[in-house]
């Protein structure tokens, strides 16, 4: 004799929103835990200020079941880095920002003379200007791992 059981489930939408605000909210944590570690392994940080400025954003209920929450990096290169540039000559026609290219030069490479740190800063400006930069990807890859390991979509979407 066959047996057979159904199963019924009736969702409730504040349970089934509080329950896909947990699912939401673990994933975002995952995409910016990973995101991190890839700027430390990228070699990013400097001031750590794209490392600090990574944030979730708030979880907000978009229908009965359905909820969003960002993951946000709000240094304003943010975006720059993740991408890339293109040369200048070809967008604005507009040197980078000298002065924030000589601190970041006298930082990252602990140029005390500031004749030195003026020429490799003009270097670099120079770079920037003629050839863009290259693209250091830490964000996609981490939305890349949360979508194989927890199956889902994310949509990605890049303000500049």
């Amino acid at each position: 004799m066959p047996s057979q059981v159904s199963v019924r489930i009736e969702l409730d939408p504040k349970t089934t929103q509080r329950a896909l605000g947990k699912i939401c909210t673990k994933i975002c944590e995952d995409i910016l835990a990973e995101s991190q570690k890839n700027i430390l392994e990228l070699d990013l940080p400097d001031t750590n200020w794209l490392m600090l400025s990574g944030h979730l954003g708030k979880l907000t209920p978009v229908g009965v079941v359905e909820v969003e929450r960002t993951v946000e990096y709000d240094a304003p290169y943010a975006g720059y880095v993740e991408y890339g540039t293109l040369p200048r000559t070809q967008t604005s026609g507009k040197y980078p920002p000298f002065e924030n290219i000589y601190k970041w030069v006298r930082r990252k490479f602990g140029i005390t003379n500031k004749r030195q740190a003026t020429e490799i800063a003009w270097k670099v400006c120079n770079k920037i200007y003629y050839h863009g930069t290259d693209p250091k990807p830490y964000f996609r890859p981490a939305i890349d791992y949360a979508m194989r390991k927890y199956g889902v979509d994310i949509n990605l979407t890049q303000k500049i």
